[in-house]
């Protein structure tokens, strides 16, 4: 995450890094929600990015924890982020 504490209307820049080939996913947690920034491949140095904006994702003010799953061969593992995303209006 480039910023854990965005406003609603702010630009964010997304990373997850891993094996080469992977499809990977971001996504948000709060209150049962889960709102997602979609799959991406990794390129050949096993990096996928994305560009997004907080408000246009579906979020909405408060804490949301941030989890990022990557997928290879069939084997899939996940981390969570140490800090969560604080949305602010």
């Amino acid at each position: 995450m480039s910023n854990h504490a965005p406003h609603l209307a702010d630009a964010e820049q997304s990373t997850c890094i891993t094996s080469p080939g992977a499809t990977c996913n971001i996504s948000f947690s709060k209150d049962g929600i889960t709102k997602s920034l979609g799959d991406k491949k990794t390129d050949s140095d096993g990096t996928a990015y994305w560009s997004w904006n907080v408000g246009s994702t579906g979020l909405s003010e408060g804490i949301w924890s941030i989890t990022a799953t990557a997928t290879l061969n069939g084997k899939t593992q996940s981390t969570s982020d140490t800090l969560n995303l604080t949305v602010t209006q």
